[in-house]
């Protein structure tokens, strides 16, 4: 008798085991990207000219402390931010006003 609720017990902690996983795996997929890691969003591809297709696509990103969305094997990927990423958001941050930003013409 102790050995047939035992197993009861172990199968129901396996099913619910099993049923947690399934949802943290759905709500991952719903809306939330595990750190680290891109997903694309929308692909465009136009062929409108000859010989010629253009792609184009929006990626979302969800990186870590001291990374920035970027490309490797032109996938969108979370890359090391450098030293010169570091430097450019510095001096981003420190630009008061949008007219201080100087105008190509």
């Amino acid at each position: 008798m102790q050995l047939l609720r035992l197993a009861w017990a172990l199968t129901a902690a396996a099913v619910c085991f099993l049923l947690l996983l399934i949802l943290h795996n759905h709500i991952l997929r719903e809306g939330q990207l595990a750190a680290g890691t891109c997903e694309v969003v929308t692909l465009d591809r136009d062929s409108s000219q000859p010989r010629r297709t253009i792609a184009r696509q929006t990626a979302r990103c969800a990186c870590r402390k001291g990374q920035i969305a970027g490309t490797t094997r032109a996938r969108p990927a979370c890359v090391d931010a450098g030293r010169d990423c570091s430097q450019l958001s510095s001096v981003l941050s420190h630009l008061k006003s949008p007219a201080r930003i100087p105008r190509l013409t």
